[in-house]
């Protein structure tokens, strides 16, 4: 939790400086790439709130915060998986992240393990200030929290953005 603070904090100071932010809603389709014990969602659909910082020319951060009300990477409680992303590119970007999935339903513990993303995703602006963002996600370690299966997840994600 205290790396997540770190990299949560670092974000934030660096928006001090920065002249665009983005603000969003959006929801999320997920599956898992292989079978998990009975009882545990192998899909469904999350809604999200999203945050952008552009600090100039290709480069965004982003971090998302998806919940999941049926549990998420082996939770069967509900979910909150915080998602911090730097992307490259412009109307077509992709990048690279790291989250964790909060929970009560974790035995033992409330926080998952971190997993990885790697994002590709095309945004337009449908409107002056407002973005429509459709991407796609790997996400490489989720489930890590089941005793004996883990599987990784895809998603496929619709944001809109309101910029600042």
């Amino acid at each position: 939790m205290k790396k997540i603070v770190s990299v949560l904090s670092l974000f934030f100071a660096a928006t001090l400086f920065g002249d665009t932010h983005s603000f969003g809603f959006g929801l999320s389709l997920w599956q898992t790439v292989s079978e998990l014990p009975a009882g545990i969602d192998t899909e469904g659909a999350a809604p999200f709130v999203t945050y952008q910082y552009l600090p100039g020319g290709l480069l965004k951060f982003e971090i998302d915060l998806n919940y999941y009300a049926n549990g998420y990477d082996g939770s069967t409680k509900p979910t909150i998986t915080p998602i911090a992303l730097v992307l490259l590119g412009g109307s077509v970007y992709g990048g690279v992240g790291v989250g964790t999935s909060i929970s009560n339903g974790f035995v033992g513990n409330k926080v998952s393990s971190i997993f990885y993303v790697a994002r590709l995703g095309i945004q337009f602006e449908i409107l002056p200030k407002i973005y429509l963002d459709i991407h796609g996600n790997y996400r490489n370690g989720t489930f890590s929290e089941l005793d004996r299966a883990s599987a990784d997840t895809v998603t496929i994600g619709v944001a809109l953005r309101g910029r600042l």
